[in-house]
């Protein structure tokens, strides 16, 4: 194929958020030269130091390969003074940065505890 030819997909996309309250929510789709993405995210907090997190995506190609979709769970509670926990699942395409969702999750399950001084 030739650069700028007839046999080129062209990209659009379009990207919408939402955020009311403790809620808040991103949908993106996009059209990458034939390869359709989609992706969910949604957070809320809960007020009490406790933010909860979920999100979807998926991949599909005109030529027919198929792609693993991706999603994840997570919660983050702040500690106090300083210090916060996050634990997440998350599950997707094997994936060499292994990072999944809008936060870049680890795949599988994950407990992280942060401290700043």
């Amino acid at each position: 194929m030739e650069e700028g030819g007839a046999d080129e997909d062209d990209n659009y996309g379009i990207n919408v958020a939402y955020a009311a309250g403790a809620a808040a929510v991103a949908l993106d789709f996009q059209d990458d030269q034939g390869t359709t993405k989609v992706a969910l995210d949604g957070s809320y907090d809960l007020g009490n130091g406790l933010t909860i997190y979920a999100g979807y995506y998926t991949q599909d190609n005109e030529s027919g390969v198929a792609y693993e979709d991706e999603l994840y769970v997570a919660g983050s509670y702040d500690l106090g003074g300083g210090a916060s926990v996050l634990v997440s699942y998350a599950e997707g395409a094997d994936n060499a940065d292994d990072e999944i969702g809008a936060n870049d999750y680890q795949e599988g399950t994950t407990v992280e505890v942060a401290f700043t001084f």
